[in-house]
């Protein structure tokens, strides 16, 4: 049996944070595995650090690399839900344009697309993926999650 794979669009926003909760659920009814695709650029020196730290909700791992908040948030979740522990990881695709989203969603054969939607008006709508052109070369749903 294939293991089912959900990414989700991680802008660093509150309604991605509420997206990734709701993609966990799900992973976790379907026993499927999450790649959480960061948009904004994880901060990795340590002059900025305290920045990231502070505004972009990153964390220290003790060895010099920062990890982005909402990855540890979903680990902690993920741990304290029990019953089927799955497996998060995150990349980033913040260099990434539609065609090299698209290819990594089919190279690996992602299940579902998770979103977070924004408000009218927000800026964060306007990131340089459009999840329409992506959704135009993929084979998979997409999951809009309204904001909490």
């Amino acid at each position: 049996m294939e293991v089912k794979t959900i990414i989700v669009i991680n802008d660093n926003t509150a309604e991605a944070e509420h997206a990734a909760l709701q993609a966990l659920k799900i992973a976790q009814k379907e026993t499927a595995h999450i790649i959480l695709a960061n948009e904004v650029k994880v901060a990795t020196s340590a002059s900025t650090y305290k920045y990231t730290l502070t505004e972009n909700r990153h964390e220290n791992d003790g060895n010099g690399e920062l990890h982005h908040g909402l990855l540890e948030t979903l680990k902690f979740c993920n741990d304290r839900l029990g019953q089927n522990k799955i497996e998060i990881r995150e990349i980033d695709i913040s260099n990434f344009v539609v065609e090299d989203l698209s290819r990594f969603i089919i190279k690996n054969n992602i299940w579902m697309i998770v979103k977070g939607t924004h408000p009218v008006n927000n800026r964060a709508d306007a990131l340089h993926i459009n999840i329409q052109y992506v959704l135009n070369k993929v084979m998979c749903p997409l999951l809009l999650v309204p904001a909490a």
